[in-house]
């Protein structure tokens, strides 16, 4: 292999491992299947900035905390009710902010 190609899959494992910016913090398996399901959600979303998609998604037993900017406040919204539909019972706490323009 190339000295490029090693440093474009050097590049790549790091981007896998940092999560490409993406925060999920979860305890037991089924809060990170939990998390990953939310996170799945709002990625599929195409009317979602990127920023949106990119929140941050604690995971925690009966509860799902929510945290970072979005751009409106109809994108809070949609990440919180995108949430509740992948998270089943749990409870959501909607830290979301709406970035200044």
């Amino acid at each position: 292999m190339s000295h490029r190609g090693h440093m474009l899959l050097g590049a790549a494992l790091l981007a896998a491992a940092v999560g490409c910016g993406r925060h999920e913090t979860s305890s037991s398996a089924n809060d990170r299947e939990v998390a990953a399901r939310i996170r799945q959600s709002l990625v599929a979303d195409a009317a979602l900035s990127s920023s949106a998609k990119n929140v941050t998604i604690d995971a925690d037993e009966d509860s799902v905390t929510l945290r970072g900017s979005v751009a409106s406040e109809q994108e809070r919204a949609t990440v919180a009710a995108r949430a509740k539909l992948a998270a089943g019972d749990r409870s959501i706490d909607n830290e979301l902010v709406v970035a200044s323009r």
